[in-house]
């Protein structure tokens, strides 16, 4: 299950006639967001905001890639991620029903439907549209601007 957050064709087009230094500023500032995002979504999302720990291995397997210079993608590499992320219907493999426990009882049926609970999109969303994910960006942009401007 991935979530990609990326500038526009032109914002990196713009971003890529910058200087070195100034590149490789914004790119350690966009991995820190990326950080900052796995962070809030295992804390929040994924320890009772969204889903329980049973295991924690949904927490674990989230992490985030930096794709290139001017995005990243945060993702889940758990198999079951996708399901939770946007819920679907659920249906046996190998066998006739599937077979699983609620509490004390034993539940088989040929059909589960699971509902949408998303953690990666609104937790990435939360986090750029936080205090902390502008105060990044504009201190970008504040340092281009004070050294001459876009090229």
């Amino acid at each position: 299950m991935r979530y990609y957050v990326h500038v526009s064709k032109s914002v990196a087009d713009d971003l890529a006639s910058l200087p070195v230094a100034e590149k490789r500023f914004f790119q350690l500032l966009l991995k820190r967001l990326g950080q900052k995002m796995v962070s809030h979504i295992q804390k929040n999302k994924l320890s009772g905001q969204v889903l329980n720990i049973r295991s924690g291995h949904l927490r674990t397997k989230t992490f985030f890639n930096q794709t290139n210079s001017y995005s990243i993608d945060v993702d889940n590499a758990a198999k079951y991620a996708a399901i939770h992320e946007l819920g679907g219907d659920i249906y046996p493999k190998k066998a006739k029903a599937l077979r699983f426990k609620i509490g004390d009882q034993w539940v088989i049926t040929k059909h589960v439907k699971m509902p949408k609970r998303p953690f990666i999109k609104p937790g990435v969303e939360e986090i750029i549209n936080s205090p902390v994910a502008m105060k990044i960006f504009n201190g970008v942009f504040n340092k281009v601007m004070r050294e001459g401007g876009w090229k």
